[in-house]
């Protein structure tokens, strides 16, 4: 090989460099989007200095609904303590509709009135004009038309062990 050869090669070379650096990257979109649902949990009355623990649920009839991670047979369970907040974060990866319920799984205990609501929870993924991956989420209490913003569960002693306790005095 002469002088020559190798000059035209390193052109070669030196060429397809340059002409792979000037290339733009490009990126496929994220198709993933994080549903976050804060759930609230307040305790009124003396219940606050005696509050055990509460449980709750977050579950779905649709087989092919992402669930946060650690659930089991479409049902995410989580329990707190007095007045706390829970984000459950839901990964979304594929386009549809999907229709989640939550509520207190506490056993009824003689000393608290534990709320019995149920919520509604409807998540919409789709792909905007900008062929963007978005999600829009909405809650509602059981049995009413209203979207609300968060989800609060409210616990409370019970008048009647309220005067109890204070008749033991």
């Amino acid at each position: 090989m002469n002088i020559l050869d190798l000059k035209k090669i390193n052109i070669i070379v030196l060429s397809l460099l340059l002409f792979l650096s000037m290339q733009i990257p490009v990126f496929a979109s994220e198709n993933t989007a994080e549903v976050k649902i804060p759930v609230v949990q307040v305790v009124e009355n003396e219940a606050k200095e005696q509050a055990e623990e509460f449980s709750y649920v977050l579950t779905t009839n649709q087989s092919e609904a992402p669930m946060p991670k650690g659930s089991k047979e479409n049902q995410y369970c989580w329990s707190m303590k007095k007045k706390e907040t829970v984000e459950i974060s839901i990964p979304v990866t594929t386009r549809g509709i999907y229709h989640y319920q939550i509520y207190q799984t506490t056993e009824p205990k003689e000393a608290y009135a534990c709320d019995q609501s149920r919520y509604d929870v409807s998540v919409e993924a789709f792909y905007n004009e900008a062929d963007q991956f978005k999600t829009v989420t909405v809650v509602k209490k059981s049995k009413r038309v209203k979207k609300i913003d968060q989800i609060t569960f409210f616990e409370s002693l019970e008048q009647n062990q309220s005067i109890k306790s204070d008749s033991k005095i």
